[in-house]
């Protein structure tokens, strides 16, 4: 059965009506009449087809429920018109999902770790540049610093890469992901990965080494934390019998669990103590994460050196002679609400000899590629000589801690332990060079190289007899 508008059924009954009319007012002959009511019923059934196919009306619902409440930004449906100009008797519904969380590798090479934070070595595998990431957890505090990730990878390993944007990009903020909570490395001590003999280093930073140690303590359980070491290695610490010979640094990371993981994260203060033979021997409080025993650049620590300091402690214990001997540690982490932590470890020193003799040889070798000119204008080498018999470098050598510093602040710090000593590593003696169009006109820590400003190459020498020296150089970049 068809159905019939009443607009159509209108007019065919007063066409009928009308042909009716027609034939009683003028009657006409029988086969004029038959042929007239064919007309008639031709007629109709052409609009009653017509009727059919073009004007059966559509059933569209005036409203569908979502199963879910739309969230306004990724759920609220888009209409979007037909491309006809006229009105469009339905509509096209499109739905804008978020996409799904996802991180690339953007460094030439960038390790995969078991825990958040360079201590945890080995490296689980290496990635490659453009390698896709899917991100799952987040640590805001890694071992010894910095933001982590934790990812999968395409054949679903599961591991943690650093989420400093000069590794990896993500599509999304790491913070907002899970936090995760990791116990720390079994030995927190970093492997110095050599760089291979290349004209020019890779933009990576190198890893500083440390150690990293829980101290004990008590108080607020809700404080957690841990005590960083810069620029020691495993072997040259132990927390079982810490000595220091020649210089003391340390740092404290902490954080109250209920406001956070991020270093600082509730905490107003933490005052360092440090007590020997004679009482008393230091004093400080920070209140800037992060927080450094003799205070300096945040993190970045200054460094306590013995020979510098003609052995004596800090104002405004300054009277008082660093010698050797039992030492001890407290430290009070304060809050913004709640109970203090206190933390606690003993250490010693030795070899504290002041005035003690030495043959100690240091010099800058190289600024640029074969100069030692005060003035660089395309690569930088920095490169030190460092000997106790004045011949042979290297001799009688520890370490050299080789330092950049800008305007601004540190830009690169290498610790150096084979001859020749280079700021940016190398085959030995080859330095590697810094070309600075090839580093985007950047340092390793990612700071724009200034050009016109002064910058001053600094190298602590450490002998194995325990004695220290310092060679400085002012240059300026053109």
């Amino acid at each position: 059965m068809r159905l019939q508008s009443p607009s159509y059924r209108f007019a065919l009954l007063c066409l009928t009506l009308f042909l009716a009319a027609c034939n009683s007012a003028n009657p006409t002959p029988e086969p004029d009449r038959i042929a007239t009511e064919v007309a008639v019923q031709r007629t109709a059934a052409a609009i009653l087809t017509a009727e059919a196919t073009t004007a059966t009306p559509t059933l569209t619902p005036a409203s569908v429920e979502p199963t879910s409440p739309p969230s306004p930004a990724t759920d609220t449906p888009t209409l979007t018109p037909t491309n006809d100009n006229t009105p469009s008797t339905t509509a096209t519904a499109t739905v804008e999902t978020a996409a799904t969380p996802a991180c690339a590798v953007v460094a030439s090479s960038l390790n995969l770790r078991s825990g958040p934070g360079v201590a945890y070595e080995p490296p689980v595998t290496t990635l490659v540049r453009d390698a896709l990431l899917i991100p799952i957890g987040f640590s805001a505090v890694g071992y010894p610093g910095g933001q982590w990730v934790q990812v999968q990878t395409p054949d679903n390993q599961t591991g943690w890469v650093s989420a400093d944007p000069q590794f990896v990009t993500c599509n999304i903020d790491p913070a907002t992901l899970p936090p995760i909570s990791v116990p720390p490395p079994p030995t927190a001590t970093p492997t110095l990965t050599p760089i291979p003999a290349q004209p020019t280093p890779t933009l990576s930073p190198t890893p500083e080494s440390f150690v990293v140690f829980e101290p004990p303590g008590g108080g607020n359980d809700n404080i957690d934390g841990y005590v960083v070491f810069s620029g020691y290695s495993q072997g040259q610490l132990n927390f079982d019998d810490l000595v220091f010979r020649d210089r003391l640094v340390f740092r404290v990371v902490a954080f109250d669990k209920n406001v956070g993981q991020t270093d600082g994260a509730g905490i107003d203060s933490v005052y360092f103590k440090i007590l020997g033979d004679q009482g008393t021997v230091h004093e400080r409080t920070e209140r800037t994460p992060g927080y450094c025993v003799f205070g300096g650049g945040e993190p970045t620590c200054e460094v306590w050196n013995f020979t510098e300091h003609n052995y004596h402690w800090p104002e405004p214990f300054q009277h008082q002679s660093i010698t050797n001997g039992d030492y001890s540690v407290q430290i009070t982490i304060t809050p913004d609400e709640g109970d203090s932590a206190n933390w606690n470890f003993d250490f010693k020193i030795e070899d504290a000899v002041e005035g003690q003799a030495s043959n100690l040889t240091a010099y800058i070798v190289q600024t640029g590629p074969n100069s030692d000119a005060d003035v660089v204008s395309e690569a930088l080498i920095f490169q030190v000589f460092a000997s106790t018999d004045g011949v042979n470098d290297g001799a009688g050598i520890d370490r050299v801690d080789m330092r950049i510093i800008g305007p601004d602040g540190e830009v690169h710090q290498r610790t150096e332990q084979s001859a020749a000593y280079c700021a940016f590593s190398g085959g030995e003696p080859d330095c590697n060079v810094w070309n600075f169009a090839e580093n985007n006109y950047q340092w390793p820590n990612g700071d724009s190289i200034e050009f016109g400003d002064e910058y001053l190459l600094q190298a602590i020498v450490h002998a194995e007899d325990g004695s220290s020296t310092t060679v400085e150089m002012d240059i300026q970049i053109q």
